[in-house]
């Protein structure tokens, strides 16, 4: 890694007088850097600079070119400063022109790409990594990020393609292969899903997904003891992937095994997975002589009802990532999660890996769109009143929080969150009056009397 990092500056160090100049001409003018470096880079006319007339009279000309167009490594410092300070909206308009500008350095189009995804610019991240694989076409991550975006976007025979192109420019790639899995899943096409877990399984022992999703393939097909061993191994790799642990009870349930079933049950239960299949199974566990519960294990085959809906494999892999703080490779999949089934657990995420970048703006965004998929959500609401907060925004603060007390008007906390945004925006009589219903509401609270 460290090879190749030297290799595409090498390349770049010899251009610094040429770029010292362009810079001179372009940052003269300029008050800030920090925020405004999308704006600021795309206003200047670079073209006209004395370092860009020079590089292009030179290959006009036919002369050796020393280095790169200088253009391409301004917008490269300029991506830099963007995403030290995690803009990548603006990193990825710096990549477009880079990419423009030095059309011969490969990196530079999988970081254009990558950072189009990573903002959820998916249609422009396609269009791109196809320009990028007519110039490159054995690139293994440009078709990597290409096949997740379209298997995201239902695109299934495009997205698979893309996986075997992935396979093809690198056999021991097993992301590529248990994915394409997960597509051929998704088209019921059980028997070849299976022999794609099977491989990844064998190239990956100790993932605990891959694990998972094979014992759902042998489920599929009614083979019990094999399944049985890979939920364990699931479970085993991975006790907090609970989803395996249903499967499990499961399982321990079709092969008579009741005792196991209900420990791993009520283990679900204790961790308040509660749902009514659980409750269903337990209930019928109580008594599993009863000749109706008898008849109902001889007879069923594959995966229950309940529990057949393929799991998103991306969000399983994004929550791997947000627990070993991979913030970012944990984004770049929860985008693809939000592009296929735009439900609340990514968003909730997203937030607050954008809220830990100091991204209130993106994270006030994201919770903009939990309130509309959950509207009378109280934890959702006033969590949105404290990033407003945050934001300095206490205006919109002190509104939503009014609405929560609409919602719930004998809930003493939001009182007490209402005099501290009030306190914030110097709006003491008022908080007085909001604390003062928090005690009428809750007189015990001793810190409400602080």
């Amino acid at each position: 890694m460290k090879i190749q990092k030297n290799r595409l500056m090498s390349g770049w160090s010899v251009v610094k007088i040429l770029v010292s100049g362009l810079l001179f001409l372009s940052l003269s003018n300029c008050t800030t850097v920090g925020n405004q470096i999308g704006t600021q880079s795309q206003d200047f006319d670079l073209s006209s600079s004395y370092a860009a007339k020079m590089y292009e009279q030179k290959k006009q000309q036919s002369q050796p070119v020393d280095g790169k167009d200088p253009r391409a490594y301004y917008y490269f410092l300029m991506s830099l400063e963007a995403e030290k300070s995690f803009q990548f909206e603006q990193a990825a308009l710096q990549y477009k022109e880079i990419v423009k500008y030095d059309p011969e350095t490969e990196k530079f189009f999988e970081k254009h790409v990558r950072l189009l995804l990573r903002t959820g610019q998916l249609d422009e991240a396609v269009e791109a990594g196809q320009k990028a694989l007519k110039r490159f076409p054995r690139n293994k991550k440009i078709h990597m990020d290409m096949a997740d975006i379209l298997a995201s976007q239902g695109k299934a025979d495009a997205s698979i393609y893309h996986y075997e192109r992935v396979y093809q420019i690198d056999p021991k790639s097993p992301r590529a292969i248990f994915l394409k899995g997960t597509v051929l899943e998704g088209q019921g096409r059980w028997g070849q899903a299976k022999d794609m877990y099977w491989q990844a399984a064998k190239m990956e022992h100790n993932n605990p997904l891959g694990q998972y999703y094979l014992g759902r393939a042998l489920l599929h097909d009614d083979e019990l003891e094999e399944a049985e061993k890979r939920f364990q191994m699931s479970v085993i790799l991975k006790p907090n992937l609970l989803q395996a642990r249903k499967y499990l009870a499961w399982i321990y349930e079709r092969l008579g095994k009741h005792e196991e079933a209900l420990r791993e049950y009520n283990l679900l239960l204790k961790l308040k997975l509660k749902n009514s299949f659980i409750d269903e199974r337990v209930a019928k566990l109580q008594n599993p002589s009863d000749p109706a519960y008898k008849n109902e294990m001889s007879n069923h085959k594959g995966i229950p009802a309940e529990l057949e809906k393929q799991p998103n494999a991306h969000m399983r892999i994004a929550a791997i990532y947000f627990e070993e703080a991979l913030y970012l490779r944990a984004l770049d999949e929860f985008q693809l999660v939000v592009a296929a089934d735009d439900h609340k657990d990514p968003h909730v995420l997203m937030a607050r890996i954008y809220e830990s970048q100091g991204r209130l703006d993106k994270a006030i965004e994201e919770f903009k769109i939990l309130r509309n998929l959950e509207p009378k959500s109280m934890d959702i609401l006033l969590y949105s009143a404290r990033l407003y907060s945050l934001d300095k925004k206490m205006d919109v603060a002190v509104k939503l929080l009014q609405n929560a007390i609409e919602m719930e008007p004998e809930n003493d906390q939001i009182y007490h969150s209402l005099a501290l945004a009030y306190m914030s925006n110097q709006e003491n009589g008022k908080a007085l009056e909001s604390m003062k219903k928090a005690l009428a509401l809750n007189p015990k609270k001793d810190s409400y009397y602080f």
